[in-house]
């Protein structure tokens, strides 16, 4: 029986699905393919819908600040290999590097994330009912369109977004440990902000210069034969997570990477 995957109840306490590697691009609007428990981003969602003169997609919100229920809310504890995993990821979204910073953690068994001054981007439910409803799926499209008939499309409706990610760690015991600050400094040189997170804290945050979007939250749309509109399903917390599409998989008729964003460090 394979393992269940650690990252995929993530932020479920919360309602959204992790971005296995944060990125400052993925944002509403934007078509996901569900395969099994990956959502891979695919491109933008007016692009593969035909909408009457005057028809166009909702505006999304931004930068709203978020609510109590995300704002400080923490992760369970992670194994630490999975913790600098996942740090890794955050670390090479934030700074585009590779930085290694497991021996800043030698003595903890666990790691903890929580994620401070969070904004989320949305876009309005109805409105976005509204448009699909008057629009189709476009004929030139033709693999969406084949993929929309199936049920294997979605569209993300909100995405949660920071650039300060807090972290502590734990030993076997649950108790915290110190985690080495000035060892993060020298391998981060001046990329990344570090520091402790108030006196006496054991929690240390690593601030970057762009919010990247972390989670998000999503609907499955439905077709009929004739490219209409038939109802939506929303994506479930804790089923599921983003990653990037494996050009070699797509078929042949998919020839433009630029509408592929890779969301998984591979």
């Amino acid at each position: 029986m394979a393992r269940p995957d650690p990252f995929l109840t993530l932020l479920k306490d919360i309602g959204f699905l992790p971005v296995r590697l944060p990125r400052g691009d993925v944002r509403p609007l934007q078509m996901i393919e569900k395969d099994g428990k990956d959502l891979n981003l695919m491109g933008d969602l007016e692009n593969a819908m035909a909408s009457p003169a005057g028809v166009t997609a909702p505006q999304v919100v931004q930068d709203i600040p978020a609510a109590q229920l995300i704002q400080g809310q923490q992760t369970s504890k992670i194994k630490l290999n999975i913790g600098l995993t996942l740090l890794g990821n955050i670390l090479s979204a934030l700074t585009g590097q590779n930085l290694n910073v497991s021996a800043a953690f030698q003595k903890a068994s666990t790691v903890t994330f929580e994620f401070a001054d969070v904004t989320v981007d949305k876009v309005d439910i109805i409105l976005l009912d509204r448009f699909l409803n008057l629009s189709h799926i476009n004929p030139d499209a033709r693999a969406i369109h084949d993929w929309l008939l199936d049920g294997r499309m979605g569209v993300i409706t909100a995405t949660a977004r920071t650039k300060k990610y807090l972290v502590s760690a734990q030993r076997d015991d649950g108790s915290n440990v110190g985690i080495d600050v000035p060892t993060i400094k020298g391998v981060a040189g001046g990329n990344l902000a570090v520091e402790s997170a108030a006196t006496g804290s054991a929690k240390v945050a690593f601030e970057g210069s762009t919010p990247l979007a972390f989670g998000l939250q999503g609907i499955l749309i439905s077709f009929d034969q004739n490219g209409r509109f038939t109802a939506f399903d929303p994506l479930k917390a804790g089923e599921g997570a983003a990653r990037g599409l494996d050009l070699a998989a797509v078929p042949n008729f998919l020839t433009s990477p630029a509408i592929f964003a890779d969301l998984r460090k591979r």
